[in-house]
């Protein structure tokens, strides 16, 4: 089991977000456990994150580390977004974020858990079920669905990926998801603490 943390408010500018990944290493913090994954995206003066976490537990008693750095580097604590996470899928081999690296955030209205597994059975038919450019693929459970977030190495591969998403939904006749265009941001930051997972072992029951 494992939970999405997401602030999608502006917590701090880049120069600020990277004195606060020194002052978190300095004080043995910079790789907290219990947190599989970390990705900072969005402009330069707008800085969003997406944690997943083992437990709020685990988040918790890193909050207590990381609300006092934060307050002294003139950032705004608040609270996040936390959704139950349904399943993750990365490489045997997590990769390396490079410039250039997105993160793509895909909301279709509604989309069931079982539209979503039929969707990831169809691509993996026609090779698209562990594309190599993808580092990071996962799924949580809002109120109004599922959701996806996934980080690319790069545009073109998320392009091809998400058009191939598309055809297999109309295809499926899934309403609204093929007019659920995914949201593109450039990724600043990324830290890679997770285990490596075959996929879907994260999945949870429906």
């Amino acid at each position: 089991m494992a939970d999405l943390f997401r602030w999608d408010q502006d917590l701090l500018g880049d120069k600020a977000y990277d004195e606060l990944l020194v002052r978190l290493e300095e004080v043995g913090a910079g790789s907290p456990a219990g947190r599989y994954y970390h990705a900072c995206y969005g402009r330069p003066d707008h800085l969003k994150i997406v944690d997943v976490w083992d437990s709020p537990r685990r988040f918790q008693e890193f909050a207590e580390t990381l609300m006092p750095i934060l307050e002294d580097l003139g950032g705004k604590p608040m609270e996040a977004d936390v959704w139950p996470v349904y399943n993750i899928r990365k490489p045997p081999s997590t990769g390396i974020a490079t410039p250039g690296c997105l993160l793509a955030r895909f909301e279709p209205p509604g989309m069931s858990i079982s539209q979503y597994e039929e969707i990831m059975k169809r691509l993996g038919q026609v090779g698209y079920g562990e594309p190599p450019e993808r580092l990071y693929h996962v799924c949580y459970r809002e109120e109004r669905g599922l959701r996806v977030i996934s980080v690319w190495q790069n545009g073109q591969a998320s392009r091809a990926y998400f058009e191939q998403v598309v055809r297999i939904c109309l295809d499926l006749r899934i309403p609204g998801v093929p007019l659920a265009e995914p949201a593109i941001e450039d990724v600043h930051h990324i830290i890679d603490g997770s285990p490596l997972l075959p996929p879907s072992s994260c999945s949870r029951p429906d």
